[in-house]
């Protein structure tokens, strides 16, 4: 089953704040990709982390066009509390 995404906003610390069409909030913490994906590493610039947008159909968010992360990851690996998340 696949996870539209319809909104999304970049928080602090690289933690982005998706909301799902199924009206379920997940909170994930980019910092491990950014680590892990040299293409990512941009986005340890808080100016460009903050231009995240839900790609086109709502099936991932995007900065550009080598800079995405696929909706479903965000859903399996995002948490519902972003207290979860430790930075």
């Amino acid at each position: 089953m696949l996870h539209k995404i319809v909104k999304v906003e970049p928080l602090k610390k690289q933690i982005l704040k998706i909301y799902f069409e199924n009206k379920e909030i997940k909170y994930y913490d980019m910092n491990k990709a950014i680590q892990k994906i040299e293409a990512l590493q941009p986005l340890k610039n808080e100016s460009i982390f903050k231009k995240a947008l839900v790609d086109v159909g709502g099936h991932g968010v995007i900065w550009n066009d080598v800079m995405d992360i696929a909706g479903e990851e965000l859903y399996a690996n995002g948490v519902d509390d972003i207290s979860e998340i430790q930075n």
